[in-house]
């Protein structure tokens, strides 16, 4: 990890980078000595609302979401007790946390910018509604769920994960944005041609985005269909 953020300091053709996500972003937040990564007083699953911070909204990582995203997550761990200084010393920035004041839906850290080079999430961005509806088709999961949070809290759920505003959101727009923007630092120094940014269009089909010449398009597969759709970037 030291070698990405020396790596993404000098720049260059050879720049290097690293996205963590879940187990990934305690390990950075441990070996960065961050936060306190300790075991939660029980499990915290399902597609939950993400809070960015100010920073956070202004944040090429982050900024499409304004003030709130939604992303699946699974953990039973979470870090908590931000050293602020010492991510300041690292050039790091807090992104995201699980409540909008910090405090009353919980104190957990669930996104940051590291260091140079380094950016990193609690949550899963790459779960998409197919994914998430092939966990809830088991019924120890879905069971699980209306234990731990209700009937009405696992109803709601299933309308965000039929909003192509909220998971489809987060799936078709972190990761790719990230890469996008990685390709984008080493393209100069290469010779390559730049991508163009993401369009931010919701597609009719669920779990993608699409450009905005096929958001009028009608559907090939009824949104029943969960079809993945690729965005060509």
């Amino acid at each position: 990890m030291d070698g990405v953020v020396e790596s993404a300091s000098q720049g260059g053709a050879h720049r290097r980078a690293l996205f963590a996500i879940c187990y990934s972003f305690e390990l950075v937040v441990h070996h960065y000595k961050l936060a306190d990564v300790v075991p939660r007083a029980d499990r915290k699953f399902g597609v939950m609302p993400i809070y960015t911070t100010p920073v956070g909204q202004h944040h090429p990582l982050l900024a499409p979401f304004g003030d709130r995203l939604f992303a699946f997550e699974h953990r039973n761990w979470e870090a908590v007790n931000l050293d602020e200084r010492r991510l300041s010393s690292l050039g790091g920035q807090l992104l995201a946390r699980e409540s909008r004041d910090g405090i009353s839906k919980g104190r957990a850290i669930l996104g940051l910018q590291v260091a140079p080079g380094v950016e990193a999430v609690q949550f899963h961005p790459e779960a998409d509604r197919a994914g998430v509806m092939s966990w809830l088709a088991r019924p120890e999961q879905a069971a699980a769920f209306k234990a731990t949070y209700g009937e009405v809290t696992y109803l709601a759920m299933l309308r965000t994960l039929d909003d192509p505003r909220r998971l489809a959101r987060t799936y078709a727009l972190v990761i790719p944005g990230w890469l996008g923007r990685c390709f984008n630092d080493i393209a100069g120094p290469r010779g390559y041609a730049e991508l163009p940014s993401l369009e931010d269009v919701p597609c009719s089909r669920f779990n993608a985005h699409c450009r905005a010449e096929e958001a009028s398009a009608p559907p090939a597969r009824s949104p029943g269909s969960g079809e993945r759709v690729v965005r060509e970037i």
